[in-house]
């Protein structure tokens, strides 16, 4: 279900669909169970990074970076464009915009 404290986050997700209008219309009905697997990859792995960096005390931008090589390998489950809206929302959850990514 989505909540409206992840309205900024869907509307930005449902820009990255329909940026083409002509996409738009043959990929709509899909767009919300993509956000919705997105939305819920993005979460786990904000558990998981916390998790990750407190107990073996890797550096954050090593943890980014193993994470963004996960999302974009070829047999991962989302689109590249998915992936980069997936870093982009861990950053928003782990306040990553006060530390850049290398």
């Amino acid at each position: 279900m989505i909540s409206q404290s992840q309205t900024p986050g869907l509307r930005a997700f449902v820009e990255m669909y329909t940026a083409d209008t002509r996409a738009a219309r043959d990929i709509g009905p899909v767009i919300g169970e993509r956000y919705e697997l997105c939305e819920n990859l993005a979460q786990a792995l904000a558990r998981q990074l916390t998790a990750l960096e407190h107990s073996t005390g890797l550096p954050s931008h090593s943890a980014r970076e193993r994470v963004h090589e996960g999302l974009m390998r070829q047999e991962a489950i989302v689109t590249e464009h998915e992936a980069q809206w997936i870093m982009v929302r861990l950053a928003d959850l782990l306040d990553w915009f006060e530390t850049p990514m290398r």
